[in-house]
């Protein structure tokens, strides 16, 4: 099991690694509650961040892992720095403790992210989404991300 973690975690910091850019499929404002709610800061590095968050991860078992360690360890393997406003989310309702089980193979950091936002949304008595933030990606909720 301990060979399989590590090839993931080499995988994902291989694939990360790589330079080939990739369009977004998402745009600011997004009113599904799926996309980034906005993209600001500094642009050129938030085209970066928008690049990386399309890059395929190969594989994600999770299977009751609280969801702060689910982001750091996100983080940790992709190299973008993820922001959780776990001050705002929990009086919202959210907790860091919130158990996380997802399998998946073969899809964006973007879709990982935006499944994780809607997980916490069934425990939110507010919206939660996401913004990108020139380098970083920044998860609160709605009404606290719209006032930064």
């Amino acid at each position: 099991m301990l060979r399989l973690t590590i090839a993931v975690v080499v995988a994902l910091i291989s694939l990360f690694q790589a330079t080939q850019p990739a369009s977004p499929t998402t745009q600011p404002g997004d009113q599904t509650g799926l996309g980034p709610l906005d993209v600001r800061g500094d642009p050129a590095a938030a085209d970066q961040t928008k690049e990386r968050l399309e890059k395929e991860l190969p594989e994600i078992n999770f299977n009751a892992i609280p969801t702060v360690d689910v982001f750091e360890f996100l983080a940790d393997v992709t190299k973008i720095h993820i922001e959780v406003d776990w001050d705002v989310l929990s009086k919202a309702g959210v907790k860091k403790e919130l158990p996380v089980t997802l399998r998946v193979r073969n899809l964006p950091l973007r879709t990982v992210i935006e499944q994780l936002v809607s997980d916490m949304n069934a425990e939110s008595k507010e919206r939660v989404r996401y913004v990108i933030d020139g380098d970083h990606v920044t998860i609160s909720t709605e009404k606290a991300l719209s006032r930064k």
